[in-house]
């Protein structure tokens, strides 16, 4: 962020800050000072946003913060801390400001990308890795993982992480709402964002996408699955889908959503591997059939493809008529079932060969 949209930022939240430009760093008094250093103040300036025309800045503060955290995440502390409402300047911050620049093609993969998806344009934010590897703490060992028998050993092969209160749900008056955050990466390991699932059940958004990661163009576990020697991949739409089958020993891929899009679909023909289609259960979700048609259609001429059929287990469910119901999807089936699962698949056909 340049200096001038620092100071336009600043004026808006921070009216008397009384900052000094520098050379590479705007300083001022610390922001966050009457919640989080022990006199309540800064008497002096300790603290400074990094000046950059083309990537994310910085805020740092020697007491508080002096590792440096991205600054829109400042904005969403002082946010949480204050009570105002600066929803619309954090979400224009982190959308426009500070995801740094976008990493562009080169010429031959750009000419190839429009001749298979004509102008489609899925340039992508690259985020930090300094940054964003080490802002959040390992979700390893979190009760919650425990409640959906996701292992230690599990949660760190996929890099899970923990956002102990989502600053979007704490912006509208929710607090307290922490995520469970799945690092969404490419198959050379960039990271693009995170998808974070809720632990508590109390926030609207059950899974929501952070940093601006656009999920139409990513395929939550393509860095794992990439360098797996398996032939195979399994496709599964929900976060806790996919740890499932990794948490089953299967390599594992997540649409981050019901449909394949024309971007997913085109990542999993240059993987050159089986897919095993494994979404909701259309016996609970009749979404879960039309998805199978949709992801079918876009990979039959190019892949083999694999129809999984769920196990006739009945699962507790008070809600339920009789208290019971089908396994609703795969994040409910233990192990022996998912290897039956994609023991017994069969090969996708399109609706037309099954009527002739």
């Amino acid at each position: 962020m340049d200096v001038l949209r620092i100071h336009e930022v600043l004026n808006e939240v921070f009216p008397n800050h009384g900052a000094v430009d520098g050379r590479e760093w705007v300083s001022l008094r610390c922001c966050l000072a009457p919640w989080t250093h022990a006199s309540g103040r800064d008497k002096r300036p300790s603290a400074g946003i990094s000046i950059h025309s083309d990537k994310m800045s910085v805020y740092s503060c020697y007491t508080c913060c002096p590792q440096g955290i991205p600054f829109h995440v400042m904005l969403q502390r002082y946010a949480t801390y204050s009570g105002e409402d600066l929803d619309a300047l954090i979400h224009d911050v982190e959308d426009n400001e500070y995801l740094g620049p976008r990493v562009a093609p080169d010429w031959d993969a750009l000419k190839d990308k429009q001749y298979r998806d004509g102008d489609e344009d899925d340039s992508q934010y690259v985020l930090d890795e300094a940054i964003y590897g080490d802002f959040y703490e390992a979700a390893a060992g979190h009760p919650y993982l425990r409640t959906r028998d996701i292992s230690d050993a599990t949660a760190q092969h996929l890099g899970l992480l923990l956002d102990p209160e989502d600053p979007a749900d704490a912006a509208v008056g929710v607090h307290g709402i922490e995520r469970i955050l799945f690092p969404v990466r490419d198959a050379k390991g960039r990271l693009f964002g995170f998808s974070g699932r809720d632990t508590t059940g109390r926030s609207k958004i059950k899974a929501r996408d952070y940093l601006g990661m656009r999920k139409a163009y990513n395929l939550l576990g393509l860095n794992l699955v990439a360098k797996d020697p398996r032939p195979y991949v399994v496709l599964v739409e929900g976060l806790f889908d996919y740890a499932t089958g990794w948490e089953h020993g299967h390599p594992t891929v997540c649409t981050l959503g019901a449909n394949l899009t024309i971007g997913q679909a085109r990542l999993l023909r240059e993987l050159r591997k089986t897919v095993y289609l494994m979404y909701d259960n259309a016996r609970v979700d009749k979404a879960g059939s039309e998805a199978i048609q949709i992801a079918g259609e876009q990979l039959q001429d190019d892949l083999a493809v694999m129809v999984t059929t769920y196990p006739r287990t009945e699962v507790p469910d008070p809600t339920a008529p009789g208290g019971y119901r089908p396994i609703k999807d795969p994040g409910e089936l233990i192990k022996a079932e998912f290897d039956q699962m994609i023991e017994s698949a069969h090969i996708y056909l399109p609706k037309w060969r099954k009527k002739a």
